[in-house]
């Protein structure tokens, strides 16, 4: 199920809130846009051809934020107990993940 809801939110973010896509591919594969050659052509952080993975983590807990590993282009999903947890907790991953890893957070504007 929350391969299929993942999904959901992504096309609910498509037609809602477009500016969350590149900030989900870039929390996944570590860049904001999609390659020339289309998702195929999707390179890891070691230089490696890597196809976009969405993995079960039964290992997380279910309150847990899904967790991305940029080298292999994988994000983990907890197994969330419906479609409304598993959206509130990529909207939080993007949100945190930006606040937190972005040099501009937190700084005033010039």
């Amino acid at each position: 199920n929350v391969v299929r809801w993942f999904w959901q939110v992504v096309r609910d973010w498509a037609n809602s809130e477009e500016l969350l896509l590149p900030q989900l591919l870039q929390f996944v594969t570590g860049s904001a846009r999609v390659p020339v050659g289309g998702f195929s052509e999707l390179v890891g952080f070691n230089g490696a051809k890597h196809a976009f993975t969405l993995a079960g983590a039964n290992h997380l807990s279910k309150q847990a934020s899904p967790v991305a590993h940029t080298c292999i282009c994988t994000l983990d999903m907890p197994p969330y107990p419906d479609l409304d947890t598993c959206r509130h907790k990529m909207t939080q991953m993007l949100r945190l993940g930006r606040s937190h890893f972005d040099e501009g957070a937190g700084q005033a504007e010039t």
